[in-house]
């Protein structure tokens, strides 16, 4: 049954990579970019407005035919769309060797299955024995390490600067993955047990009316001189203007990732609303059962992976 299922909804060719930017498609382990750049001429563009407006194409001009008397005087000019102009046709698919997490960067690394682990060590600028080495090393730079006894000239040249930090840092498998309460938004986002809560509540600094208050209240908030009052007289007040305290949270999840019918229960009719949704272009936090940001035709395998168990 689970193949007949399938090769239904293979029919449909949608791809979780499809829509993703360079950036999002990069820090996807599931997906990769594919670099698709060409070179066209842009004598193809017949006038200066069309011309001129492509990034690498200018509208230019020659002499076609020379006056018979005067030969500084052109009495035919041609013109034409000069230079080359770049098609990029770069696109997103999906990583048919998806990495583990050993091979994933750091950006990659992040979501509850692996963890990224910080490694920084330093190294000695002086260990460079060539300037393109030291150079290129942030922190370092090469010049002249002793001079000579007369103006002006330098007979030993080295790697000054001295250290500089060496990013040793690795992504592994967790070996213990956070609860949800432990995630971050990332993490939490890409978890289909765990739900993100935003808690973002406004308050203003004035809102205050002593010192201690004040200062507690939030890090923009501070104790000042303030000039007002019936009369126009100094006091203290709390200034610093308005302010966001952010508190939101990930929780366990108190729904069922699939459930669109809302019966508790992952079943056929769930299925059917997902390829709804696909058809529709349309979009549903629950539909989305890998937790990619997008509703396609791997959501609907996972689910009836999730109904066959």
């Amino acid at each position: 049954m689970r193949y007949l299922i399938l090769t239904l909804l293979l029919s449909f060719s949608f791809s979780e990579c499809d829509d993703l930017s360079v950036l999002q498609c990069s820090s996807n382990a599931s997906c990769e970019w594919i670099e698709d750049i060409s070179l066209e001429s842009c004598g193809s563009f017949g006038n200066s407005g069309s011309c001129n407006s492509v990034s690498g194409c200018n509208w230019d001009s020659y002499c076609a035919q020379w006056h018979h008397l005067y030969t500084n005087m052109c009495v035919d000019w041609d013109y034409w769309c000069d230079g080359e102009y770049q098609i990029d046709g770069s696109y997103c698919q999906e990583n048919p060797n998806p990495p583990d997490c050993s091979e994933m960067g750091q950006s990659q690394c992040n979501n509850s299955d692996c963890e990224w682990i910080e490694d920084v060590t330093t190294g000695s600028c002086s260990s460079f024995s060539n300037s393109q080495q030291c150079d290129s090393t942030p922190g370092c730079n090469w010049g002249c390490i002793q001079m000579g006894w007369w103006y002006n000239w330098c007979y030993t040249y080295g790697c000054e600067g001295g250290t500089y930090e060496i990013d040793n840092g690795y992504c592994q498998e967790n070996s213990n993955p956070p609860t949800c309460s432990e995630m971050s938004q990332t993490q939490c986002n890409n978890n289909n047990d765990c739900q993100w809560t935003e808690d973002i509540e406004w308050g203003n600094c004035g809102n205050y009316n002593s010192g201690w208050s004040c200062d507690n209240a939030h890090e923009d908030c501070f104790w000042d001189l303030c000039y007002g009052g019936s009369y126009g007289s100094w006091s203290h007040c709390c200034r610093g203007g308005s302010f966001q305290t952010d508190s939101s949270y990930c929780e366990d999840s108190d729904y069922i990732q699939g459930d669109l019918n809302g019966d508790l229960t992952l079943n056929i009719l769930d299925v059917l609303l997902i390829i709804d949704i696909i058809l529709n272009q349309e979009s549903s936090d629950l539909a989305d059962i890998n937790g990619d940001g997008i509703v396609n035709v791997l959501d609907v395998i996972e689910l009836v992976d999730l109904i066959l168990e």
